[in-house]
């Protein structure tokens, strides 16, 4: 008994549907990435790693055009880092984003964070004064923060 070509057609679309079904459904929620977005609060605790892939990605878009916008991103590439001066109002956020496959040790000030390849960290700027940005323990940047 020979069966019809459409049968075998239909199953194997079936299969395939299936398989890609099961593979959507069992993906890591990290971040696309490498890792969950760290978010450092005031009281220097780290928030809850975000969700979906989806929602890693809008929370990094929209933290990348707020930041363009206020001037206050440091983009760092083989701990070189653009723009090598910022200023910024207290109470506001610099975002320290590491654009290499490799994690970099960044400090501002006195803060040191660890940020893995290709992720960033939202850091409250609440005192003023000029903060030292270094990566690598090389000084790469000023922060100057002003009232």
């Amino acid at each position: 008994m020979k069966v019809p070509y459409y049968v075998i057609v239909l199953l194997v679309a079936a299969g395939v549907v299936f398989w890609w079904y099961v593979g959507y459904r069992t993906l890591p929620t990290a971040s696309p990435v490498g890792s969950p977005v760290q978010v450092v609060t005031p009281a220097g605790e780290a928030e809850e790693p975000i969700g979906t892939p989806n929602e890693v990605i809008r929370r990094y878009q929209t933290e990348l055009r707020k930041h363009q916008t206020l001037k206050s991103l440091l983009q760092f590439s083989g701990c070189a880092v653009s723009p090598p001066v910022i200023g910024m109002q207290a109470g506001t956020t610099l975002m320290l984003e590491n654009r290499d496959g490799m994690e970099r040790k960044i400090t501002v000030g006195t803060q040191t964070f660890d940020i893995l390849p290709f992720d960033f960290v939202i850091v409250p700027m609440e005192k003023t004064g000029t903060f030292e940005v270094t990566c690598g323990g090389k000084s790469t940047a000023f922060v100057q923060v002003v009232p």
